[in-house]
């Protein structure tokens, strides 16, 4: 397993200073992203062998609200599996063409996303 991304909030309307502050200032490379979430909603670097991606939002709760950070399984069905047997509920999410994913909460209420790459995005 591996970090594949962090996801943090941005207020509508700030994805400028966002690119301004991690592209710009932090020098991080803009990337694309997958056309089924939007444009307009998100704003995605790479960093390193790990994603930082922005998202639209207008409350900040960490419960229910966008932010997470997501880990790349080889066998997403096991950890779906595991889960379950331990009585960890999921949650499905938007699809993703070549990414199966979902969501779950660790013992604290943070969301973590968990995903497989099966190839590129689109």
């Amino acid at each position: 397993m591996r970090l594949h991304h962090v996801s943090i909030p941005a207020q509508p309307g700030e994805f400028d200073a966002g690119r301004r502050f991690y592209g710009e200032i932090l020098g991080l490379e803009e990337i694309p992203p997958p056309k089924t979430l939007g444009e307009n909603q998100v704003l995605w670097f790479q960093a390193g062998d790990c994603e930082l991606h922005l998202f639209m939002e207008e409350t900040h709760d960490a419960a229910r609200g966008g932010r997470h950070f997501c880990f790349v399984v080889e066998d997403l069905d096991n950890v779906r599996a595991t889960l379950k047997a331990h009585n960890i509920a999921t949650e499905e999410t938007t699809p993703i063409h070549n990414r199966p994913r979902f969501f779950c909460q660790d013992p604290f209420g943070n969301r973590l996303e968990l995903t497989q790459v099966l190839g590129p995005y689109e």
